[in-house]
């Protein structure tokens, strides 16, 4: 008798081992399936910026994306030529405009004509009243009035803290000039 309570003893326990070890290989086999799901999920992320960085290298947008998105184009006005030439121009433009805090809905026309007159905002907005630089000035403020519904005083807080008396006298001024023909936009 003594022998078979051994014998159903010893059976239990290699029982119970035989569960735990099915219990053991279930839970590697679990974690085995979350590391490879990790790995997997890992692989897709990296695909994913490289393939990102392919078209960033492939189209040369790099962090040009952020202005071209404030240039107002629709998707698909965004031709992979369309999207060079915008490139070309705030390559061009970026360095009359680089360092200046501006605001998105105005960065283009800053940028076109500081790029036009060669002429850096810093200039612009300073007190200088130089042949060169008065120009640029009075058709910043000229486009900024027609081109936005920025108010005088407000045209004048972004260019040097002006009067809105001055902003005033050259938007006449460059209008007269528009008019007349001695310049053009």
């Amino acid at each position: 008798m003594e022998l078979q309570q051994r014998y159903k003893a010893a059976r239990q326990r290699i029982d119970q081992a035989s569960v735990q070890l099915r219990y053991k290989k279930i839970e590697e086999e679990k974690e085995n399936q979350k590391s490879k799901e990790r790995e997997e999920q890992a692989e897709r992320e990296r695909f994913k910026k490289r393939m990102e960085d392919e078209i960033i290298r492939k189209y040369k947008i790099r962090r040009d994306y952020l202005l071209l998105t404030s240039t107002g184009l629709k998707p698909e006005e965004m031709t992979p030529k369309r999207l060079e030439e915008e490139i070309e121009f705030w390559k061009q433009a970026g360095k009359y405009i680089r360092g200046q805090s501006i605001p998105d809905s105005i960065r283009r026309i800053v940028a076109e004509v500081c790029l036009k007159h060669k002429q850096f905002l810093l200039d612009i907005e300073s007190d200088r009243r130089t042949t060169d630089v008065m120009p640029a000035r009075f058709e910043l403020i000229y486009r900024l009035r027609t081109e936005t519904t920025w108010s005088l005083p407000r045209i004048g807080r972004f260019l040097g803290n002006r009067d809105h008396t001055t902003i005033l006298h050259g938007y006449q001024k460059f209008k007269k000039q528009l008019e007349k023909g001695e310049v053009s936009l």
